[in-house]
């Protein structure tokens, strides 16, 4: 991940199990101090995740719950005009990324601050690329040559249901962030209507100040809160950083990509 222009190892939880017959033994506790003695080991700076099931078991070994991982909707069966108006940025399918990808991860990392993940040409080629498990289409705008906004969107097939992955623009580019944003939105929804999809995702949660901005847009655009009885809270553990800024959720730059399935 990304802490302002620094590059941070962090882990994730993802499954946090055990098998009924053995619960109420403290094996789950056991099991997390070996993994924070590991992480120890190898200088990972925080732990995080996202549950709604496994809340108290993570208080209980150091996590602290920074807010929820809400979410937002499009039918696709809405008027559009405002989300495919985005026509002054030029758009381009991207297939593999390459040394412009760290150039743009760079300069968005700094210009924005924060936590988020490093949108390196490495991290997306694993994470995105040759993802073996989920599809994705990846979409770049170019000014001059250079990256100046990033698109990657997530299909899911079995629930009709496309996802806004991430949308990563830079603030002083070209035609201008929301022209940026608003392109890479309407490649994004025509890749999903051209695969038939009828709702599209977007989680782009959070007091950051660049989510902030881009729910307006989603918002304008006609995507809606998502009302979840029982949200995702967004949990994060101190491991090797003594830095208080990690468990304001303001500071983090939470989207869909962060999440593992």
């Amino acid at each position: 991940m990304r802490f302002g222009s620094e590059r941070v190892l962090t882990g994730k939880d993802e499954d946090t199990l055990v098998h009924p017959d053995y619960r109420g033994w403290g094996i789950l506790d056991r099991l997390y101090d070996l993994i924070i003695e590991r992480a120890e080991q190898d200088g990972v700076a925080m732990l995080w995740g996202f549950t709604n099931t496994a809340v108290r078991p993570l208080l209980r070994n150091g996590f602290r719950s920074l807010g929820t991982f809400d979410s937002m909707a499009l039918n696709l069966g809405a008027n559009l005009d405002a989300a495919t108006g985005g026509r002054e940025a030029r758009i381009e399918e991207i297939k593999s990324p390459d040394a412009r990808m760290d150039r743009f991860a760079d300069l968005f990392a700094s210009q924005g601050g924060g936590m988020g993940l490093d949108l390196s040409a490495d991290f997306l080629r694993w994470r995105v690329f040759e993802n073996p498990c989920r599809a994705y289409k990846g979409f770049a705008a170019v000014d001059g040559g250079e990256i100046v906004g990033l698109g990657i969107f997530k299909a899911e097939p079995q629930r009709r249901t496309g996802y806004v992955s991430d949308l990563a623009a830079l603030a002083d580019a070209g035609s201008g962030l929301r022209a940026i944003q608003c392109g890479l939105l309407a490649a994004g929804i025509e890749y999903f209507r051209s695969l038939g999809f009828s709702i599209v995702e977007a989680r782009a949660a959070g007091e950051h100040s660049y989510n902030r901005g881009l729910r307006t847009l989603l918002a304008e655009v006609g995507f809606r809160h998502v009302a979840i009885a029982n949200p995702p809270e967004f949990l994060v553990r101190a491991v090797a950083t003594d830095s208080a800024a990690i468990f304001d959720m303001a500071n983090w730059r939470i989207c869909e990509l962060m999440r593992e399935y």
